[in-house]
């Protein structure tokens, strides 16, 4: 059983050291429950409302998970979540992961808008938006099992 992770690094490592992850993994490493919201003969799609605080002044709040009908995390699966709270600023985001690639740049339409910059791992990606509205706050973490 994975022990509740006290910061945002902590729980983007937690969640990484689960590859593939699982809904059940998900539940456990968040401690919150995922409610089936929306299923395809593609997708399942599973999400929580539940806000999760962490110790670094950070709140996790809209997870949604969407996985294949077998339950399978695959290169079509993805996990994200959004945050609230404390600014994490890009620079920040790039001294804990290192190089990082604008792989979702806005198209200037709105302010909602978000700008993603990833990293690949040996699992898949790890990509982190930032809205336009708040450039330099991190507002969304995605993992997604995309292999090479």
């Amino acid at each position: 059983m994975t022990t509740t992770p006290t910061t945002l690094s902590e729980t983007i490592a937690a969640l990484e050291r689960q590859m593939p992850l699982t809904k059940e993994a998900v539940e456990t490493t968040l401690q919150v429950k995922l409610a089936e919201v929306d299923r395809s003969e593609y997708f399942v799609t599973f999400a929580s409302k539940q806000a999760v605080p962490l110790q670094d002044g950070l709140t996790v709040t809209a997870i949604s998970m969407m996985l294949r009908p077998s339950m399978q995390f695959d290169e079509k699966s993805g996990l994200s979540f959004e945050l609230s709270g404390q600014c994490v600023s890009l620079d920040e985001v790039r001294k804990q992961y290192g190089e990082l690639e604008l792989t979702q740049p806005p198209r200037g339409r709105s302010l909602e808008e978000t700008a993603a910059w990833s990293a690949r791992r040996a699992w898949g990606v790890l990509s982190l938006g930032f809205r336009q509205d708040r450039p330099d706050c991190l507002f969304r973490v995605t993992l997604r099992r995309q292999l090479p």
